[in-house]
């Protein structure tokens, strides 16, 4: 950890040094300007730039500077607020568990997340690794949910689409320096600057962080680095350089069974004190991009990325469990975006094609390896054609193939190995349809789409033992949703949405054998979410009901509901902006009773259903931004996440932090730049 702690500050300190030399110049450019009303464009509803009205979905659009309205610290802190379901679960800001629509533990493997069109989300039982997002840098963050995105994006794109969008230089000199003291010895630092050089605009940034947790053995500590160049020698054509480090050390504190309370147990203590994971990630991406006379652009996108991981792990028995994985992602990505008009009629069609290429290989101290790979081809079209201003009508289709190459090596008894090698091909389509109608602020839109999602790598190979599991099927997901947003007067807009998944062949975690396996029923999700947002002069407020129920229908556990999804969800703010640049908010979170994880025939009682309120106080002169995080600001002792597990089989919970504070300071060069 030393060493780790050396290299963010001089890393930070340089950039440091280089953003006081450079010149002075304006505020960051975000792509528009933060309106009193909803963006008018979206990102990831088209692929290409599509009006939110035009979408047949539900598209929402969060600004940076709403972040301090709902007093949040990272993008899943945001999401929480949006209305999804997340869990941070070891209680120290660096695990999250994301979830919309009520998948529960499968919940990653459903929902893509995507930093400026770049794929974060990979195919294996990780996900997303929510820390490398560089919070400071985020300018937007889009959320869009319905049938659309599996065409448009496939795998990992089931249920919905995060897509985060980091700001952008376009002048010279500009940038910012931030840093913060709290609790649990919470300190950190970050430094950006950008601005441009001709036909050049460039952004620099890294990040430092160190929290040692509300629990013992909780400690985190981590650093990144993020640059980006893009080169405009012309109108015509663009190009797109981008690259980051990311590393982090990570103390697993574990679970506690919940009988271990009665024998004096400290929800702050830790009964899995030597856990801990390391983590490195590295990316390298490119892309092209060319403008015609037409309106019409066609880019392509390349990335390369690579993540090792160490794992530590003390079993029940006292015996070691170590293992190392490496995963190797190559991507290109290229297509064309056409928007033409006739009359009162527009059409915006996107085709192109999606190639992935992910290594990942698995081996732990006892000489045990797994090799598993996945080559993925996919060929999507898709069309919003709008037969009236009001009016547009959309679809598309996609078809997927993937190859996967497995393998597995070790010993059985000293002196005994095996060696299996397997290839599974698997394939699929996805289709969507829609309809949407908006008059000014005001939309409904409805869609169904069919798609499926292969397993994970790790899917496919049993840690416990480190053997494979080839049996394996993709699941098959049908996705209906029908929403509106509508205008209550000058001040206030209300959002419905509906929606309805069932999933054939479901893959879940079997507990009994530590592998996965596909569900021998369907599962039906259904549910409602209710929001409105409310601003006038300096008052900000919102609210997010969400109604879920997750059921299995059919099997073995007929009628069981899916574990870790809560029925009842809500989430409310509200803020005011004094004059004289004081900004004070409140915003609460309540979160239901819901199964404990792995609990799939409902055998246990439930766990508990928390509310958490939290403060948030800004102030800001003259370039300088000061604010306090004031969480859990009434000490609810809760638990965010909890599973079944042990030998005999009990409920355990990852206690979640009580009261604490956050206070910091960001200073914008020049002076009101940097928003």
């Amino acid at each position: 950890m030393r060493e780790l702690k050396v290299l963010g500050i001089a890393t930070v300190l340089i950039l440091t040094c280089l953003l006081v030399t450079t010149a002075p110049a304006r505020s960051w450019a975000d792509t528009e300007a933060f309106p009193d009303r909803p963006e008018p464009l979206a990102v990831t509803a088209g692929r290409d730039r599509v009006t939110l009205a035009g979408a047949s979905a539900r598209v929402v659009v969060i600004h940076a500077k709403d972040f301090a309205r709902y007093n949040a610290r990272n993008v899943p802190e945001v999401l929480a607020a949006a209305g999804l379901h997340v869990s941070d679960i070891n209680a120290n800001q660096r695990s999250y568990q994301v979830d919309l629509r009520g998948f529960g533990r499968s919940a990653p493997a459903s929902l893509l997340v995507m930093v400026d069109g770049r794929r974060l989300t990979l195919p294996q039982s990780e996900g997303t690794d929510w820390s490398v997002i560089p919070f400071d840098q985020v300018s937007r963050i889009e959320i869009i949910s319905g049938p659309r995105t599996a065409t448009l994006y496939g795998d990992n794109a089931a249920v919905a689409v995060v897509h985060i969008i980091t700001r952008r230089g376009d002048t010279e000199g500009q940038g910012r320096i931030s840093g913060h003291y709290g609790s649990y010895n919470n300190v950190g630092g970050a430094v950006d600057l950008g601005g441009s050089r001709g036909k050049a605009v460039y952004d620099l940034s890294a990040n430092y962080l160190h929290n040692e947790g509300y629990r013992d053995n909780s400690q985190a500590e981590a650093f990144d680095t993020n640059g980006r160049l893009t080169l405009a020698p012309s109108d015509i054509v663009h190009f797109h350089f981008n690259g980051g480090f990311h590393t982090d050390q990570d103390r697993l504190p574990g679970a506690i069974k919940v009988s271990a309370f009665d024998t004096g147990v400290r929800p702050s203590e830790s009964l899995r004190p030597q856990d801990y994971t390391d983590t490195q990630d590295y990316f390298l991406g490119t892309a092209v991009e060319f403008f015609f006379p037409s309106n019409d652009t066609f880019r392509l996108d390349g990335v390369y990325r690579i993540r090792n991981i160490d794992v530590r792990l003390i079993r029940p028995d006292d015996t070691e469990f170590f293992a190392e994985s490496e995963i190797e992602t190559i991507s290109l990505s290229p297509y064309f975006a056409f928007q033409e008009g006739f009359g009162d009629v527009s059409n915006s069609i996107v085709f192109g094609a999606d190639f992935f290429d992910t290594k990942e290989k698995i081996a732990d101290a006892a000489g045990h390896q797994g090799h598993l790979e996945k080559y993925n081809v996919s060929y999507y079209v898709h069309d919003d054609l709008g037969v009236t201003p009001q009016l547009t009508l959309s679809g598309g289709y996609r078809y997927d193939r993937a190859t996967f190459d497995l393998s597995e090596a070790g010993e059985d008894a000293p002196g005994t190995t095996y060696y299996t090698k397997t290839e599974r091909r698997l394939s699929g389509d996805a289709f969507d349809v829609g309809i949407s109608y908006a008059v000014g602020l005001a939309k409904a839109y409805a869609g169904y789409g069919r798609s499926q999602r292969y397993p994970l790598l790790e899917e496919f190979f049993n840690r416990r033992d480190f053997r494979l599991n080839t049996a394996l099927r993709a699941q098959m997901v049908h996705h209906w949703e029908a929403g509106a947003q509508m205008p209550m007067g000058d001040h206030l807009i209300l959002d419905v949405n509906l929606f309805s998944v069932q999933t054939e062949d479901e893959i879940i975690f079997d507990s009994s054998t530590a592998g996965f396996r596909n569900a021998d029923a369907d599962v039906q999700r259904t549910g409602f979410e209710i929001g409105w947002m409310y601003r006038r002069q300096n008052w900000a407020a919102g609210a997010i009901y969400t109604y879920t129920e997750a059921r299995i229908d059919g099997g073995r556990y007929d009628c069981s509901t899916v574990p870790d999804v809560p029925r009842h969800r809500a989430a409310v703010h509200v803020g005011y902006t004094f004059p004289v640049g004081l900004f004070m908010g409140l915003n609460s979170l309540h979160v239901g009773q819901r199964y404990f994880v792995d609990d799939l025939a409902n055998s246990f009682s439930r766990q508990n259903d928390y509310t958490v309120v939290n403060a948030k106080i800004t102030y800001t002169f003259r370039g300088i931004d000061c604010f306090l995080h004031l969480n859990n600001i009434f000490n609810e002792t809760y638990s965010a996440y909890g599973i079944i597990g042990g030998t005999p089989r009990e409920p355990a919970v990852f206690p979640s932090g009580s009261f604490n504070a956050v206070a910091g300071v960001t200073m914008r060069y020049p002076a009101g730049g940097g928003k």
